[in-house]
């Protein structure tokens, strides 16, 4: 493939990327269980000894494919809660991160899977 095909390739990856996705209302039941469950597979994969929780979605997208993809961004803010620890109430430090994720769902099978994971500091 020559650097100009490969360009092309990504080009219109790029471009048909989501084009079936679908804008969803934060507020959803469903969207808010698979943030949910995006939070707490993103803090089971992190080294971090503290629990970042989901203090806001920022935006949803639904993708029919075989199952849903769920397409969100996080607002995520770091606690003081320890992980492991008996948490009663976490008080929200001042680190926050935006995380865009992927939960790949198929409720006819039980199968959810955080699939695609980006967090930045939002330096906002």
């Amino acid at each position: 493939m020559t650097p100009s095909q490969c360009f092309l390739s990504v080009l219109l990856l790029v471009v048909l990327s989501c084009i079936t996705c679908v804008d969803v209302d934060v507020n959803d039941e469903e969207v808010q269980k698979i943030a949910t469950f995006a939070g707490m597979e993103i803090n089971g994969g992190t080294n971090d000894m503290h629990i970042m929780m989901v203090t806001k979605i920022v935006k949803a997208k639904r993708e029919v494919v075989a199952g849903i993809n769920f397409h969100l961004t996080l607002e995520m803010t770091l606690t003081d809660c320890v992980k492991g620890g008996k948490q009663v109430s976490c008080k929200l430090r001042d680190t926050t991160h935006l995380c865009d994720v992927t939960v790949w769902d198929q409720p006819w099978t039980n199968t959810r899977r955080l699939t695609d994971c980006s967090c930045v500091p939002d330096i906002a």
